[in-house]
Formats: structure tokens, C-alpha cells, sequence
């Protein structure tokens, strides 16, 4: 949405979450009544829901903070800034990887960043799909350009997991903040944010990686009930009222610093703040791959990223891919292995 178009202005006008005459806002967008009637249907069509009260007027659930550059920039420091190509703010978009995939090839070698209002196919780990109400949570994607060979990515995912602990901190929020391999960040067990890492494979000892990430600042419990994990966001957490755009800044600028440090450190200068934050460090767990599911106890991270865990006949397994979940149940104690027939 063009932010010099009709729809635009008004949902600038209905950010504050107040309810606006049909008169009252014609009057501020210099339109007709029908013209407002049409500007509003325009919002509905791209997701945003609109309360109507006769007598009264129109108003968002809730007030929104729009994203917006001249806030969200003055929070990157000065190397991360330049080092930052361009910075691009969407309106609704399917999803911000997804859009970056494509960019990525028509502009390489440049550093660009993605947000979005909202997404109508935002992705999360193993095919989910991640929701998030129009203009309440952060939807950022970063792609980034790394001399290095695509096995030598494979620990991004949790340097990008302290990365987003480093952003929150610095917005005040440290309390029960803890991460699960390989790509969630978590406050008291229940996902706060998530991390997904999407990699062009260019060249050998190159490579270029979208790094998605979509953190919960507010989400409505009747539209979570679809998800299937245990979830929380920022609004349950504080009751402080939330600055989005500060978040997105501080968010972003953690984003190239890890990016950068990661370029010539690669992990080790994250695997200690990693391993204190680890959410599931000698817990009983169950890992989900391809190959099936195997329970033991997990160990911790290898200094290349990879999940341990020691099996309940003494053996350590490490894994560079899948899902984990915390074994509760004394059914599932009893279970070494659950896969295909050998």
C-alpha cells in the first residue's frame, strides 16, 4: 500500500485504536462519505479488521504503532548502518523471506532488509505457518551475502537466537528469556519469537542466507487457538505499552552485528551466552528428524551448533537438524527409538 494512497492515511488516522466518525474522517482525508466506505473496504481486503458502531464510527481492536524508517533507523549504529544496503517496509506481503528469496537474485551483494505489516503466508520451522495480526507483531527478514561455504552456516541460527535475547535486553525484558535449539526463543517454556534461515548456495566458499525472524509483541488469544505449542508475546509479558519501532531498530541492528561477527567468528563468540540461555540442558528430550524420533538427554550444543544428546544406553548422538520437545510422560521414558522398519 502506497503511503500516499487514501487507504494509508486513513489507517494512519485509525492507528490511535479510536473510534472516527465516517464525517470525522472525511473530512481529515478530504473525501466523500462513499469515498471512506470504499478506503475502508480496501483495508479489509488486505486482512486489517475494522469495528463498526453506529453512532460512533470505525476503529482498529487495538491501537497499532505503523512501522516507520525515521524511528526504526536512528537505533542502528553507525557501521551496521552503512553496512545496510536498503531497508524496505511493506504493507501486507505473503512473506518476507519469501520476498527477499526473490530480491536477493536481482540485486546480489547487497545487504538488504525486509519488514512487513503483515503477512498472509509467513513461515515458521517444519512447514508452519506463522500468525500475526495486522501492524502488532515484527516480521523482519535480513539477507545477507557470507564468504564462507554452506557448511559453515549451519550454527546461525542460534547466533541469530542471541542476537534477538541481545535486542530484548536492551529493551528491558531479560527475566525467564531462554532459547530451544535450534531456532526458538522462549519466555517460561512458551515461544516468544522464532528463527528461520533460508540459504542460497551461489559458490563454493560463498553463499548468500535470508534470516527471517517473527517475534509476538501482541497477539489476540482468539486467533492463537490455531497454534499448536505453547506461545506468550510481549503484551502479556510487560505492562509497560509497547514501542514497536524501537524493537524492530534494536532488533535489526543486533541482526548485522551477529551477521558480521559471524562472517570471520563464525559461533564460538555466541556459544556461551547460547549454552546459559539453553532451555533444555540436561532435560529428557525426544528429537524429531528425518530418520524418526530418538529420547535421551540432552547435553547441550557442539561448538559447530549441533544438538547432543545422550542416549538412555550411554551413547551420544549428534544431530544438525530437526525438532525437540521435552519428554514428560513415563510411556515416553520407556521408548529409545520410534522410525521407520529397518
Amino acid at each position: 500500500m502506497d503511503k500516499n494512497r487514501t487507504g494509508y492515511k486513513l489507517l494512519k488516522i485509525l492507528a490511535d485504536g479510536r473510534f472516527h466518525s465516517g464525517q470525522e474522517l472525511g473530512r481529515a482525508l478530504s473525501i466523500t462519505r462513499s469515498g471512506v466506505w470504499k478506503a475502508l473496504r480496501q483495508l479489509e481486503k488486505i486482512g486489517i479488521e475494522l469495528h463498526a458502531v453506529t453512532g460512533k464510527g470505525y476503529r482498529l481492536p487495538q491501537a497499532i504503532e505503523l512501522l516507520d524508517p525515521t524511528v526504526i533507523t536512528p537505533y542502528l549504529q553507525p557501521a551496521n548502518a552503512n553496512q545496510l544496503d536498503e531497508l524496505i517496509l511493506l504493507t501486507t506481503i505473503d512473506s518476507t523471506n519469501e520476498y527477499l528469496l526473490t530480491l536477493a537474485k536481482l540485486k546480489p551483494a547487497h545487504t538488504l532488509a525486509c519488514m512487513a505489516e503483515h503477512q498472509t503466508a509467513g513461515r515458521g520451522t517444519s512447514g508452519r505457518c506463522w500468525i500475526s495480526p495486522f501492524g502488532s507483531n515484527i516480521a523482519l527478514s535480513l539477507v545477507y551475502h557470507f564468504n564462507k561455504d554452506p557448511s559453515e552456516i549451519i550454527g546461525l541460527s542460534l547466533g541469530i537466537g542471541v542476537a534477538v535475547i541481545k535486542a530484548l535486553a536492551q529493551y528491558g525484558i531479560t527475566n525467564d528469556v531462554t532459547l530451544k535449539w535450534p531456532n526458538d526463543v522462549l519466555w517460561q517454556q512458551k515461544k516468544l519469537a522464532g528463527i528461520l534461515i533460508d540459504l542460497i548456495a551461489e559458490s563454493h566458499r560463498r553463499c548468500s542466507v535470508i534470516i527471517g525472524v517473527g517475534l509476538n509483541l501482541y497477539m489476540p488469544a482468539p486467533l492463537g487457538q490455531g497454534i499448536t505449542q505453547p506461545w506468550t508475546h510481549l503484551t502479556e509479558i510487560t505492562s509497560q505499552p509497547l514501542e514497536r519501532n524501537k524493537l524492530a531498530g534494536l532488533l535489526l541492528n543486533e541482526l548485522l552485528s551477529t551477521t558480521k561477527t559471524f562472517e570471520t567468528l563464525g559461533l564460538s563468540p555466541f556459544l556461551s551466552e547460547w549454552q546459559q540461555r539453553d532451555s533444555m540442558r540436561n532435560q529428557s528430550v525426544t528429537v524429531i528428524n528425518a530418520q524418526g524420533e530418538m529420547h535421551g538427554i540432552m547435553q547441550g550444543i557442539s561448538a559447530q551448533g549441533e544438538l547432543i544428546v545422550q542416549t538412555q544406553q550411554g551413547e551420544i548422538k549428534h544431530f544438525i537438524s530437526g525438532e525437540v520437545r521435552l519428554r514428560h510422560s513415563a510411556e515416553d521414558n520407556n521408548i529409545l527409538f520410534r522410525g521407520p522398519k529397518l
